[in-house]
C-alpha cells in the first residue's frame, strides 16, 4: 500500500514592523516583504489599516467646517483632512508591531540617532533651551510652497521627528514646513 504524501503549504507572511514613510504607512514580515500598506492619499484604506492594526474603533472628532477629522487611540491620530490624511504617533507601536521610518527611527530613539541621519532642521525649539526639538526625515522640496521657518525658501515635506530632551516623542507623516496646521 503506498505511503500518502503530505505536502507542506508556505505559512503566510506575519506582520513584523510597520514602517512609516511619506507616501503611507507598510506592514511588513519579517524579511521586510509588504504584508499590507496604504497611502496618505487614500484616507478610507488608510483609515482601514490603522483601525485593523489598532484593534479598536476610534474616538472621532468632526471639525468639518474646518474640512478636517480627528480619529484618535491612545498616542495615536489620524488626521484627514482635504482628501487626504496624515499619522502622528506619540507610541513606539502600532497594534503591537514596532512602528519605525525607513531608516529605523521610533519613538523611544535617540537624539543621536536621528543626527546621525543628517536629517531637516525646521528650527522647533518647543522648550527654548536653545537646542531644536523638531527635525525631518526624507526631505522633499514641494513645488509653489513656500517654507514658513525659512522665509523665501521652497517648503519642505517631510516625516516629522519631535524630541524632548534626547528621546524621540513624536513621528508625524506627512509633515511640512509650509503647513500651517
Amino acid at each position: 500500500m503506498p505511503t500518502p504524501s503530505v505536502t507542506a503549504s508556505a505559512a503566510a507572511p506575519q506582520p513584523a514592523v510597520v514602517v512609516i514613510s511619506l507616501l503611507g504607512i507598510t506592514v511588513e514580515d519579517d524579511a521586510g516583504a509588504t504584508v499590507e500598506s496604504a497611502t496618505f492619499d487614500d484616507e478610507q484604506a488608510m483609515l482601514a489599516l490603522v483601525t485593523e492594526l489598532e484593534g479598536s474603533e476610534p474616538t472621532l472628532t468632526d471639525l468639518s467646517g474646518k474640512g478636517l477629522t480627528l480619529y484618535d487611540w491612545p498616542g495615536l491620530r489620524l488626521g484627514i483632512q482635504f482628501n487626504s490624511s496624515w499619522l502622528l504617533s506619540e507610541q513606539a507601536d502600532l497594534g503591537g508591531l514596532p512602528l519605525r521610518t525607513e531608516e529605523g527611527i521610533g519613538v523611544g530613539s535617540s537624539r543621536a540617532d536621528v543626527a546621525a541621519l543628517n536629517p531637516f532642521d525646521y528650527g522647533a525649539d518647543a522648550d527654548g533651551d536653545g537646542v531644536s526639538d523638531g527635525f525631518g526625515l526624507d526631505p522633499q522640496t514641494v513645488p509653489d510652497t513656500e517654507s514658513l521657518s525659512l522665509p523665501g525658501q521652497v517648503g519642505t515635506a517631510f516625516i516629522g521627528v519631535g524630541l524632548q530632551g534626547d528621546t524621540v516623542t513624536t513621528l508625524r507623516s506627512p509633515s511640512g514646513d509650509y503647513l500651517d496646521i
